[in-house]
């Protein structure tokens, strides 16, 4: 199985967390150093990896604290620090309950059990699973279903299943996320890809 990775997003919020992002604001560029700390090769110039590469920090940072990315985890802004959300702090207390994530020094699991909470995790904060439970089923949208599943039209056949098994996987024992991805594939997959 291919490694499920946390998003840069995700990363950035999660080091916050960290920051003490929970109680109080956090700068933008401390987030910065613990988020390269943690992640030099997401978080780093390519051709000087040794220096921070503030600009994907600060996409990350900004994704994370806009609805239109779904409910965010931060609010803030760069002039005035980043705290989590309610639900940015929930997510990271399923991550960290599940994971104990905060104590690996990449933020990244290595067992197949783990990528599997990682993954139900990610699932449970994508944007057509929050609209889905909430009954605006004709609002989900095919690049809600491609953000869902991380596969598009141009995927190969054995990619695309190998990504609808790992879903499968991560979703076992999970009744609402069952019937979201049941759903989603009657609606974005009869017929097409």
């Amino acid at each position: 199985m291919s490694r499920i990775e946390l998003s840069n997003v995700q990363l950035v919020t999660l080091a916050a967390y960290h920051l003490g992002g929970e109680v109080k604001a956090v700068d933008s560029e401390d987030i910065a150093v613990q988020a390269f700390q943690k992640n030099p090769e997401r978080f780093a110039w390519k051709k000087y990896p040794e220096m921070i590469d503030k600009g994907v920090v600060q996409y990350a940072l900004k994704d994370a604290s806009i609805p239109k990315k779904g409910l965010p985890l931060l609010s803030g802004s760069i002039k005035h620090g980043y705290m989590l959300t309610t639900y940015g702090s929930a997510w990271v207390k399923t991550v960290v309950g599940n994971l104990e994530l905060i104590a690996d020094s990449s933020f990244r699991s290595t067992s197949t059990y783990e990528k599997l909470i990682l993954e139900r995790s990610r699932l449970e904060t994508s944007v057509a699973f929050r609209k889905f439970l909430s009954g605006e089923l004709l609002t989900i949208t095919e690049a809600d279903f491609q953000e869902f599943s991380r596969v598009n039209e141009y995927f190969p056949e054995h990619a695309r299943l190998r990504r609808y098994n790992i879903i499968e996987r991560a979703i076992q024992d999970c009744p609402d996320l069952i019937a979201c991805w049941q759903y989603l594939q009657k609606k974005f997959n009869s017929g097409r890809f």
